[in-house]
């Protein structure tokens, strides 16, 4: 239960953003813009369309979607090498080599990220179906989408070995046959929306 509390955190962190820019939205249709003009302060009223227009480019400039990595410890160079060709192709990764720092918490900082993420890649191997982490993030990620009602669960087979029963019925990036081949599905899916 007690892992539950950071996740909630995070929702509500997240609410709370949301009023922030919707409050600075309307606040800002009742001000008045000061500039200065060749050295003489100026006080120019701009029509408060104008204003939520640049204001919702702004609030609603989509950043590349965020992935985050589920593996076991053994797979970490796999990760590493994922992470840095999804990079590469303008995605933002999140993986707990480049994140979590000393004096963290694993917990907290994980639940965080996956709170954040657009999607979560879970790496299938015969290591991750060992993972007491991996299945916590799958769990985790689960839940999240249910409360969302999406899919957004993305399996990535990196070695042969046997689909786990919570990911059968959902298609995987296979990276066994071709890595190449992998990464263009994976790519084809996270740059779809």
């Amino acid at each position: 239960m007690g892992d539950i509390y950071p996740f909630i955190l995070g929702v509500i962190a997240s609410i709370v953003a949301a009023f922030i820019g919707t409050a600075m939205k309307y606040w800002l249709n009742y001000r008045q813009l000061k500039i200065k003009v060749k050295g003489k302060n100026q006080t120019i009223v701009v029509d408060a369309v104008n204003i939520n227009e640049s204001i919702n480019v702004i609030l609603e400039k989509k950043q590349p979607p965020q992935i985050f990595l589920s593996y076991s410890s053994p797979d970490k160079e796999f990760a590493r090498k994922l992470a840095g060709d999804l990079e590469k192709n303008g995605i933002r990764v999140w993986y707990d080599i480049s994140e979590i720092k000393v004096g963290d918490s694993l917990i907290s900082k994980i639940t965080e990220a996956i709170t954040n993420s657009a999607y979560y890649g879970v790496f299938i191997s015969k290591s991750s179906q060992k993972s007491i982490w991996v299945k916590k993030e799958l769990s985790l990620m689960r839940e999240k989408e249910l409360r969302q009602k999406t899919s957004k669960i993305l399996p990535i087979l990196i070695e042969k070995t046997e689909i786990p029963n919570e990911l059968k019925n959902r298609v995987y990036a296979d990276f066994t046959k071709n890595y190449e081949d992998g990464l263009k599905k994976l790519l084809a899916k996270l740059k779809a929306n």
